[in-house]
C-alpha cells in the first residue's frame, strides 16, 4: 500500500510505501535521542508526534504551540526537517526537486539509525538526480 507517484517530465513512475513513513520518523527520533544535549526541544516535538501511541513510554501528550514552532524552526536550521513532507505526503500532493533535496540532507544524518532499508528512496533519487518535480495520486 502507498501513494502512486509519477513524473510528467519523463513518465517515471514509483510508489511511496506507507511503512517508510514510520521508519523515517523512528530514525529521526533515535538520532535526536543520541544528540539530546543539543536537540531537547526537537526531541520533545517528535515525542509529541507519537502522542497517540499508547504503548510508547516517551510520548508527550501535550506541548505548547510556542514550543512546536520553536522545534520546527530548530529542525529546519539543523537540516532535520527534510523528512516531514514525505511522512505527510498525500494523494494529489507533489514532490518538488527542492523538497527532495532537503529530504536527502536529513536522510544522510538519520540513515545510521534506520532499522531497515527504505525501499522507495528511488522516487526521491529520481527527483534529485533529474531535477524533476513529481506528482502524487
Amino acid at each position: 500500500m502507498g501513494i502512486d507517484i509519477t513524473c510528467k517530465s519523463c513518465n517515471f513512475e514509483g510508489k511511496q510505501c506507507f511503512s517508510s513513513r514510520r521508519e523515517l520518523l523512528d530514525a529521526l527520533r533515535k538520532y535526536l535521542v543520541v544528540h539530546r544535549q543539543t536537540h531537547r526541544i526537537e526531541l520533545d516535538y517528535v515525542n509529541w508526534i507519537y502522542r497517540e501511541e499508547e504503548d510508547d513510554e516517551h510520548r508527550l501528550e501535550y506541548i505548547s504551540e510556542e514550543k512546536k514552532l520553536e522545534a520546527r524552526k530548530l529542525l529546519k536550521e539543523k537540516e532535520l526537517d527534510g523528512i516531514f513532507f514525505y511522512i505527510c505526503l498525500e494523494e494529489e500532493d507533489y514532490i518538488s526537486y527542492f523538497s527532495a533535496r532537503e529530504f536527502a540532507k536529513t536522510y544522510s544524518k538519520i540513515r545510521p539509525f534506520l532499522t531497515k532499508d527504505i525501499t522507495d528512496l528511488y522516487v526521491l533519487r529520481h527527483a534529485v538526480s533529474e531535477k524533476h518535480n513529481l506528482e502524487c495520486w
